[in-house]
């Protein structure tokens, strides 16, 4: 079972996320935040003191909206993917938008996925459970110290 992080500004679409996941033996926990800056200070005193090596408080893989005001999914994935805890953590880009340009840049700023968030909830939900048995298999493989 995997802990999720899910940084989102639309509540809608993160309502969806988690109602997509909800009952499911996939997740242990799902932290959620609508504020990218938010996100960016929790997680960098997450890296500082060290919660990675508490197999409870571990973050498996996140989920991150790429169009946010303040600061872009693509500027946080850029920041999170030079910090060395993240560099090892599947970040998964998350947008409504096909835009080749943006899926290109997703993957040179070090995404490990990029997905066209689904319209129905049960492909949402299908979409989900395939990239969480994936990488919750492959990051359980990395040891961070």
């Amino acid at each position: 079972m995997a802990n999720i992080l899910v940084i989102d500004d639309e509540e809608v679409d993160r309502f969806i996320f988690e109602s997509s996941l909800k009952g499911s033996n996939l997740v242990d926990k799902i932290l959620s935040f609508e504020d990218p800056i938010l996100a960016l200070d929790f997680l960098t005193e997450y890296h500082e003191k060290k919660a990675y090596l508490i197999k409870e408080e571990r973050i498996d893989i996140i989920f991150l909206d790429i169009n946010m005001p303040k600061l872009t999914g693509l500027e946080l994935l850029e920041k999170l993917k030079s910090i060395y805890t993240f560099s090892q953590v599947p970040i998964i880009t998350l947008s409504g938008s096909d835009n080749p340009a943006d899926i290109k840049k997703s993957y040179s700023l070090g995404a490990n996925g990029y997905i066209i968030k689904p319209v129905k909830i049960k492909d949402y939900t299908e979409m989900l459970t395939k990239v969480i048995k994936f990488w919750s298999g492959v990051s359980k493989t990395y040891v961070l110290s």
